[in-house]
């Protein structure tokens, strides 16, 4: 109903009009909802942090702080909810939740008695006044890189929206990235209400160094009054600035040096932030929620640097966003990725050939085509990258993370990027030394199709792939082998190989 009277808004009247009418309905209906709730948000401490990137990383550090000094909390990220270092069940993974959703999480976090309630927060949800009247102590800001420009058409508004969270609230205390593009226009429109972090030497939290490892790093922080040095499972020199956010907001909170590397150390694997999978390919396999340019760039920077030898990546973009960030996706990829698979992340009602053709164009402006493959089927892209893998290299699938579900086509299904499967769809090849390729089994694949336990189209696609197989397999010599190497995939014979019959 909410969404149909906006489009008629829209419809009817001018823009600047029907913006200033939605507002006041936003707004209006906001304060009424928190007056039926009793204004919960009023009552209890809220420490909210925002920006293009980092948001999850650096709240959820700030939630280990807090729980190692001793106190309760209750966190809202992207990435999940939890109460007490509890999961909170039914998580819908929206950065922020619906307005009457904050409602609730507010009156828990009262009667649960927590001492802070920690907030993701949007520019959306900050342009749209999801988010109530509320005790504000600390607002934090990570960076700020193109995004979201479908929404705000301009780098300003997007700039402005993010603004609102430290002008908005009356927060204590404002903490900004002293090394952030945007940092000066923040600064002037908080009137020296700020505090500021970064590696700039006059910032009041001074990242003095950084010594970086493959699965972790090492932060030392400065101020006038202290300097300690953190150690965390967090790689790359852009984890150091959300680490660094996190302990400056621990800080202005009083929260002691000694609580604070205890937090730091605890954090382990944020889901879907540099998530590294075990596998016995003698890769290193990473999930990585990273979905923009800068995102993708900086987290490919890091592999460059940790990894001896080749980085793949699969990744795609969301549809129905800002298109002009899918070149300089593309961009960010052929600067450091030796291979690039270009796949759908979820279309939802876009055509996903637009989407991926975007991020090709990207990196066809870059010379680096014939480095890239265009796979639509996300399953297939991963799979193909992780057979093109050798020992020593790294595969990086991004974009989706921690997702559950991706939309396609308007329509949620449910999707995990850290497990894959592979389906046995009947055909076989058969090589021979010196007698050619022999396909069997069409007759079982035919059965099966017959029988409904595969469809029409993936029965076409055994067809298609096992044609090219022996197209290519011919092509090479009637060597499965060369053909292999030909597409970046090398067999090794097992040796002292030892039968066991099965039980």
């Amino acid at each position: 109903m909410k969404q149909q009277l906006a489009k008629i808004t829209r419809k009817l009247l001018p823009k600047k009009v029907s913006q200033a009418v939605e507002n006041t309905y936003r707004k209006s209906r906001l304060m009424v909802l928190s007056s039926l709730h009793g204004n919960p948000a009023k009552k209890v401490k809220v420490l909210a942090i925002t920006g293009t990137n980092g948001k999850t990383t650096s709240i959820s550090v700030l939630n280990e702080i807090i729980k190692a000094s001793g106190q309760t909390t209750i966190l809202s990220t992207t990435a999940g909810r939890e109460i007490t270092g509890e999961k909170i069940a039914g998580d819908s993974c929206q950065t922020v939740p619906s307005t009457n959703e904050l409602q609730d999480l507010f009156q828990l976090a009262i009667d649960k008695q927590v001492d802070y309630v920690l907030l993701e927060t949007t520019s959306h949800a900050l342009d749209q006044h999801k988010l109530p009247a509320m005790n504000l102590v600390v607002a934090g800001f990570t960076n700020l890189t193109q995004e979201h420009l479908d929404y705000h058409h301009t780098m300003q508004e997007y700039a402005d929206a993010k603004l609102k969270l430290f002008t908005d609230f009356g927060s204590h205390f404002n903490i900004i990235n002293a090394d952030d593009q945007w940092f000066d226009y923040f600064k002037q429109h908080l009137d020296d209400n700020y505090l500021s972090y970064g590696t700039n030497p006059q910032a009041d939290f001074q990242i003095k160094k950084v010594k970086l490892y493959k699965k972790g790093s090492e932060i030392t922080i400065a101020t006038t009054q202290t300097e300690f040095t953190v150690s965390t499972p967090l790689a790359g020199r852009f984890n150091a600035y959300n680490v660094t956010l996190a302990c400056s907001m621990a800080l202005v909170l009083g929260i002691e040096p000694e609580a604070i590397i205890e937090g730091v150390a605890n954090l382990q694997t944020i889901k879907g932030r540099l998530e590294w999978l075990d596998n016995t390919l003698g890769i290193d396999v990473m999930v990585d929620y990273a979905h923009t340019p800068d995102g993708i760039e900086k987290l490919l920077e890091l592999a460059t640097e940790i990894t001896k030898g080749r980085v793949l990546i699969v990744f795609g973009s969301a549809g129905e966003r800002d298109l002009g960030k899918l070149p300089l996706m593309g961009h960010a990829a052929a600067k450091y990725a030796d291979q690039i698979f270009v796949t759908d992340e979820e279309n939802r009602s876009e055509p996903a050939e637009n989407i991926r053709a975007g991020i090709l164009q990207g990196i066809q402006e870059m010379g680096k085509s014939h480095n890239a493959f265009d796979i639509a089927d996300r399953g297939q892209a991963i799979e193909t990258a992780l057979r093109r893998a050798k020992p020593g290299d790294m595969v990086i699938v991004a974009g989706l993370g921690h997702q559950n579900y991706r939309n396609m086509n308007g329509v949620d299904i449910e999707w995990n990027d850290d497990v894959w499967t592979t389906r046995d769809l009947y055909v076989d090849l058969i090589w021979n030394n010196g007698n050619g390729v022999e396909v069997v089994d069409i007759d079982e694949l035919a059965a099966a199709t017959s029988a409904g336990l595969i469809s029409a189209e993936d029965a076409e696609r055994a067809i298609e792939v096992t044609l090219a197989a022996v197209e290519g397999i011919t092509r090479h010599n009637d060597s499965p082998a060369q053909w292999l190497k030909s597409q970046g995939i090398t067999i090794d014979w097992a040796k002292n190989v030892t039968l066991v019959p099965v039980p």
